[in-house]
């Protein structure tokens, strides 16, 4: 009888941590959060850096935000967030693009600097969305694992990349 009790017990404790393990909740951040925090990146050398307290509260001030988040802690995390995209490749869904954090940007001007750019890709068996999703200057909203890394593509460098696992248009 005990011996049952301790298989039962321990087929609990397993499933349990499992089911935990693949029920992560997203690190929710407003847009604005987001693309402060992203600011940290020196896109030059590619180093995170602490920033100066007045730089600090300047930023802050100017996101309207109560406190940067540390960008080092969000690296390989599950975030969600919303901005806008730019997708790469025109086809019917698209599977990636650039995400920026203020409308004005699209691939007919100049982008904005590597440290305020995230390179998404869906993750795998994620379908993209619509092309014409992305013309009506509506903000996407993404979860995804966030991962601090140099990109380049024709339409400009990321600081950073993003798999996404759920995207919508708000």
């Amino acid at each position: 009888m005990i011996n049952r009790f301790k298989i039962s017990l321990l087929f609990f404790i397993v499933s349990s941590s499992s089911w935990a393990e693949n029920s992560v909740e997203p690190i929710k951040l407003s847009r604005n959060e987001f693309y402060a925090a992203l600011t940290q990146l020196n896109y030059r050398n590619g180093t995170v850096e602490r920033m100066p307290e007045e730089k600090q509260r300047r930023i802050e001030k100017a996101f309207k935000i109560k406190k940067i988040h540390d960008l080092n802690e969000l690296d390989n995390k599950l975030i969600q967030t919303d901005a806008y995209g730019v997708p790469l490749k025109m086809e019917e869904f698209a599977s990636e693009f650039m995400m920026v954090g203020d409308s004005v940007y699209c691939s007919h001007v100049e982008p904005p600097p590597p440290n305020q750019v995230v390179h998404v890709k869906m993750k795998d068996g994620v379908k993209g969305l619509p092309i014409d999703v992305f013309g009506d200057i509506s903000p996407l909203e993404v979860i995804g694992r966030f991962k601090i890394i140099r990109k380049k593509s024709e339409f400009g460098s990321a600081g950073f990349e993003m798999i996404v696992e759920k995207i919508r248009k708000i």
